[in-house]
């Protein structure tokens, strides 16, 4: 890895622990080029969400050695921070810092908010890990001739604030009631389309949580996600389905089962 210092000489010829960590190196190391050889060949239609916006051939490198970074340190592909979350330790630091600098070179780095994008964000919605989610929709609508700052300023002007978890997306659901469906379809583009899969369940939940306050919480909430997963994998519109379902309040202490049972009838 470029941000991990070579074996020492002393323990390279070590009799007994030589030739063993030799062979973990160039282990490591081809594991590394395999990480890279696979993420040149990613497409639109099956790359991770970080790396959509890395799709022209001037950004392979840069892709790959992303690529790299996050498998080595764990990063889950739930994250769509490109470089992850910040690196400890001096060497590692130094290396992201780098990647994210190449980053704020690319047209990707040009929406982010390092890079002084969408500025007008909260910081609470900014420090969200799916913030790159919603930043890339809303590059998309403002290159369809609407409005974001507009749209992003009248969702905030909700009487009910932004719930804790899930910030970006609870915003994004208030941005779409407000938008023109053809806009919004273009918004939610083939690029985006395995993001918008994977980051269903999350976008529930902030439209549960920001209904029900605590429903998270209850001792029913795993089984109704579980009920939503059903739901959503036979066609049903889940977001019209809790739309539905939340238009009359919940005892508190049982809104997660008093949910379910609603959706199952």
């Amino acid at each position: 890895m470029p941000w991990l210092p070579a074996i020492p000489p002393g323990l390279r010829e070590h009799a007994d622990w030589g030739s063993y960590l030799d062979t973990r190196a160039h282990r490591v190391t081809d594991l590394g080029h395999q990480v890279h050889r696979d993420a040149a060949t990613w497409t639109h239609r099956d790359a991770p969400s970080w790396a959509t916006g890395l799709g022209a051939d001037a950004d392979t490198e840069l892709r790959g050695d992303i690529a790299v970074s996050r498998a080595a340190h764990g990063i889950p592909t739930s994250d769509d921070r490109p470089t992850g979350p910040p690196q400890p330790g001096t060497d590692a630091g130094t290396h992201q810092r780098h990647l994210d600098s190449r980053l704020r070179h690319t047209d990707a780095g040009q929406d982010t908010p390092a890079a002084g994008g969408w500025t007008m964000l909260p910081e609470a919605v900014r420090s969200d890990p799916h913030v790159q989610n919603l930043e890339r929709r809303l590059t998309t609508l403002h290159n369809a001739g609407a409005d974001p700052a507009q749209l992003i300023d009248d969702a905030l002007a909700e009487p009910r604030p932004l719930p804790v978890e899930h910030p970006a997306a609870a915003l994004w659901w208030r941005i779409t009631r407000r938008v023109d469906p053809a806009a919004l379809r273009t918004a939610e583009s083939p690029a985006a389309a395995e993001d918008h899969r994977q980051s269903a369940q999350t976008r529930w939940t902030a439209q549960l949580t920001e209904a029900a306050p605590g429903i998270d919480t209850n001792p029913g909430w795993p089984k109704l996600l579980d009920t939503l997963k059903h739901a959503h994998a036979d066609g049903y519109d889940v977001p019209k389905l809790l739309t539905q379902t939340l238009t009359t309040p919940f005892e508190i202490d049982r809104r997660a089962a008093a949910a379910d049972i609603r959706l199952m009838g």
